[in-house]
């Protein structure tokens, strides 16, 4: 079969579609690993603290919550998260206030928020879920919870990192 001018035209802007759709696919499959890293991996690679600074890790650990949690520090978005997902932020030594948000996905819900005092030098963990107390489906209700170190270290093994990008990680 002989293909006319037409026919080639085609051709080569199918092949060229072609093209752009795999490599936007490749480049949505690296943009995927960078999300598949777990903090065990790259605990090691996390800076220390900076001197007056302290550290939060904000995590969940539910399957179930929902995207569109937010978490918040003194009023800054730090993160939206999903299911086993930990990210940290570091601060100033003094006063905060964590909030967790779920509005985006629930408007009629409340933010759960806590009050921190924070030492320079120190680590706290605060895990984020859905209120299990709480049992209408609408408006959820979440809350935060201050975790003892120990346990943390155990919940945080098999979360995905979500956090800043780190020196060195893998992506």
């Amino acid at each position: 079969m002989i293909l006319g001018t037409h026919d080639m035209k085609w051709t080569m802007a199918t092949k060229a579609a072609v093209n752009v759709v795999a490599a936007f696919g490749l480049a949505g499959m690296l943009v995927g690993c960078a999300d598949d890293i777990r903090y065990r991996e790259i605990q090691g690679q996390i800076p220390p603290v900076q001197s007056g600074y302290a550290r939060i890790y904000l995590y969940t650990m539910s399957p179930t919550v929902d995207p569109g949690f937010e978490f918040s520090v003194d009023g800054t978005v730090v993160g939206s998260m999903t299911g086993y997902n930990v990210l940290y932020v570091d601060r100033p030594a003094g006063p905060v206030r964590i909030t967790l948000n779920s509005k985006r996905v629930f408007p009629s819900s409340p933010p759960a928020e806590l009050p921190l005092q924070l030492s320079a030098g120190e680590t706290r963990y605060i895990e984020g879920e859905k209120d299990p107390t709480f049992t209408s489906p609408q408006p959820v209700h979440v809350r935060l919870l201050v975790m003892d170190p120990k346990q943390a270290a155990t919940d945080l093994h098999d979360c995905f990192y979500v956090g800043p990008a780190l020196p060195g990680a893998k992506s």
